[in-house]
C-alpha cells in the first residue's frame, strides 16, 4: 500500500493548491481531455495558493488529472494540490495529490488573503532552506570566471566549437558579507556566479553589479577557485586555500537591500 502523502512536500512541489469538492468523477469538462477513471471535475471552493492564471478561479469547476493513486467520488471534499497543464475552453490541472480537508488546517491556517503572494511566499521559504549559504553583503567586483577569462584572447580557430543555444554566460561577483543568515561561511568575501546571459531560459535570472548591496541566497555551483590564504610564518609566501563558488540562478536569490518584504520577512531582518 503506497504511503500517505506528506502535506509539506506537496506544499513545495504543488503552485495550485485549493480546496474543492468532486463534482463529478471518471469526467472532464474540457474537450481536449477525454475523460477517464483518472479525471474528474471538480469545484474549487477556497483557494490557499495560485499563480496569477489561477488565483480567479475560485467558485468554478475544472478538470483534474489524478496520479495513479489517487480515487474520488462525487461529493467528495478535499484539498487538491494541483500545477498547470491545460488552457482553452476551459482549465485542466495535474494533480500531486490530495487530502482530507481535516488533515490539511495547517496549510489554510498559514494561508494569506492573496493566494499569489501565498505562494511567492512560500516559494522563497523553500528556496532558503534549500539554500547552502543565505548572506547579506555588497558586490565589490564583477568579472568573467578565472577560467573563462584569464589569459590573452585566444585566435579563431576552425576546430572550437560555436556558442551554444542558451548559454548562460557565466560571470563572478565578489560579495563583500556583511552578515551570515545560514550556513558557515568563515571569509569576508564570497564568490557568487550568476548567467549574464538575457536569453529566455536565463532572463529571470538576478544580473549582479558592482555596487548593488542585499541579500543573496545561494547554492553550491560545483566550482572550487584558488585564492592566496594567510603565511604560514613570517616571511614566508601565503599558503593556496581553496574557495567554494556558489550561483544564484532563480528570481529568489537575490533582493536589494531598498526592497521591502520578501526575504527580510524570511530572514527576520528589520525593515
Amino acid at each position: 500500500m503506497a504511503d500517505a502523502p506528506n502535506e509539506s512536500d506537496l506544499l513545495k512541489q504543488a503552485q495550485f493548491v485549493f480546496k474543492g469538492t468532486v463534482r463529478q468523477a471518471n469526467a472532464s469538462a474540457i474537450p481536449a481531455i477525454e475523460a477517464s477513471a483518472n479525471t474528474a471535475v471538480v469545484r474549487v471552493d477556497q483557494i490557499v495558493q495560485a499563480p496569477a492564471a489561477l488565483s480567479h478561479y475560485g467558485g468554478q469547476e475544472i478538470t483534474v488529472l489524478l496520479t495513479g493513486d489517487e480515487a474520488v467520488k462525487s461529493g467528495d471534499e478535499f484539498t487538491f494540490f494541483t500545477n498547470e497543464w491545460i488552457f482553452g475552453k476551459g482549465v485542466a490541472v495535474r494533480s500531486l495529490g490530495h487530502l482530507p480537508v481535516s488533515a490539511s488546517a495547517a496549510t489554510f491556517a498559514a494561508a494569506g488573503p492573496d493566494p499569489v503572494r501565498t505562494l511567492a511566499h512560500r516559494q522563497l521559504v523553500t528556496r532558503v532552506d534549500d539554500a547552502d549559504l543565505v548572506v547579506s553583503g555588497k558586490i565589490t567586483s564583477v568579472s568573467l570566471p578565472e577560467a573563462e577569462g584569464a589569459g590573452a584572447p585566444e585566435a579563431p580557430s576552425p576546430r572550437r566549437l560555436a556558442p551554444r543555444e542558451h548559454d548562460p554566460h557565466w560571470r563572478e561577483a565578489v560579495v563583500e558579507v556583511s552578515q551570515v543568515h545560514k550556513g558557515a561561511h568563515p571569509g569576508k568575501t564570497v564568490v557568487v556566479r550568476f548567467p549574464s546571459s538575457h536569453d529566455r531560459m536565463w532572463f529571470s535570472a538576478p544580473k549582479l553589479a558592482p555596487g548593488q548591496e542585499g541579500h543573496f541566497v545561494l547554492h553550491k555551483s560545483g566550482r572550487t577557485r584558488t585564492v592566496e590564504g594567510p603565511a604560514l610564518a613570517a616571511g614566508a609566501p601565503a599558503a593556496p586555500a581553496v574557495e567554494e563558488v556558489y550561483s544564484v540562478v532563480q528570481p529568489e536569490d537575490f533582493q536589494s537591500i531598498a526592497q521591502p518584504g520578501g526575504l527580510k520577512s524570511v530572514l527576520n531582518i528589520p525593515e
